[in-house]
């Protein structure tokens, strides 16, 4: 191998090392599941992902999710004329804090996530179904939807959670993350996420 050779192999070898340094920024999409207050409302989420590299472990992350769950409770009184009762909760949440990578192990990492800052708007609804009184009725018409009833909320919070990221190729990544979010009202979320990203 001549000397020119030998200098661009060691220059394109370089220009990878530094390549690879120089992906800062994370972007990413998920999905998943969210439980609302005690886990009796429950329903799925979708997250989008931003995370800026600032000092060796340390990453600037924020996050918007959008949420949504229901759930339908069937009274076990007799003859109760509600029999029904369901209860949904929308959500819409934007977070802003730090993740720190706790271990790197080839294409492996897990961080831990704190948001300090967490900014919610919520709707609340409840309802139930009213029975028809007349037995004869048909079956599409044995129950009533009743009038529901609507709470809006705007509160603010923070989370903790765990973040995974295994690296597919040199920039696409794979990955999970689990967080819990408390909010001043008492209000509790808690995400179990799936995702995909890109690193540049």
């Amino acid at each position: 191998m001549n000397k020119l050779s030998l200098l661009v192999l060691l220059f394109s070898l370089r220009a990878a090392q530094v390549s690879a340094q120089e992906k800062k920024n994370i972007i990413g999409l998920s999905a998943g599941k969210t439980f609302f207050g005690s886990g009796d409302i429950w329903g799925a989420n979708a997250t989008a992902t931003y995370e800026r590299k600032l000092w060796k472990k340390l990453w600037f992350q924020t996050r918007l999710s959008l949420a949504q769950g229901n759930n339908f409770i069937e009274s076990n009184v007799p003859d109760n004329p509600y029999p029904i009762f369901y209860n949904a909760n929308h959500s819409q949440k934007f977070n802003l804090g730090v993740l720190v990578n706790l271990f790197e192990i080839r294409k492996h990492s897990l961080g831990l996530s704190v948001n300090g800052v967490s900014l919610k708007t919520a709707k609340f609804r409840s309802g139930s179904y009213f029975r028809n009184p007349d037995p004869n009725a048909p079956k599409e018409f044995q129950y009533f939807f009743t009038r529901p009833t609507y709470r809006k909320d705007l509160t603010m919070g923070g989370s903790i959670g765990i973040d995974y990221k295994y690296k597919i190729k040199n920039n696409l990544l794979a990955g999970f993350h689990v967080d819990y979010q408390l909010f001043i009202r008492g209000d509790v979320e808690e995400n179990i996420n799936l995702g995909l990203y890109y690193a540049f």
